[in-house]
């Protein structure tokens, strides 16, 4: 990911140094959910999703059926690693296994990125 001068400014005034250094390693080594679907290279991305949700088509890849429900089948551990304390239901009179698994996808990218809401508060999208 790369950051401008100001955003990086930024991000050193909301939480200071060390937690600059863990973002940007974060950054670097994103979850394996996240790189089998598509990496997040940037902050306008990161600030959508934590604004309105994967959803809203912050990050398509999530709520994609097909490539959520390959994600799932392929990622599992890791998508239930960020998304396991979420009470979500699967109800098979209702849902489909490509719709729970873009909720799954969803909720696993919207918490990962929630992690960071601290050190992106009021930092430049651009």
């Amino acid at each position: 990911m790369q950051l401008t001068f100001t955003q990086c400014k930024q991000m050193l005034a909301n939480s200071g140094r060390a937690a600059l250094d863990s973002f940007l390693y974060d950054m670097e080594n994103q979850p394996h959910f996240l790189c089998y679907m598509d990496r997040i290279v940037s902050i306008s991305t990161m600030q959508a999703i934590l604004q309105d949700g994967c959803a809203s088509g912050a990050y398509m890849p999530a709520v994609e059926y097909h490539t959520a429900k390959a994600c799932l089948f392929e990622m599992h551990d890791s998508i239930e690693d960020w998304a396991g304390d979420m009470e979500i239901v699967f109800n098979p009179l209702e849902d489909s296994v490509a719709s729970f698994a873009a909720l799954l996808c969803s909720a696993a990218v919207e918490n990962w990125c929630y992690q960071y809401s601290e050190i992106l508060e009021n930092v430049s999208w651009g």
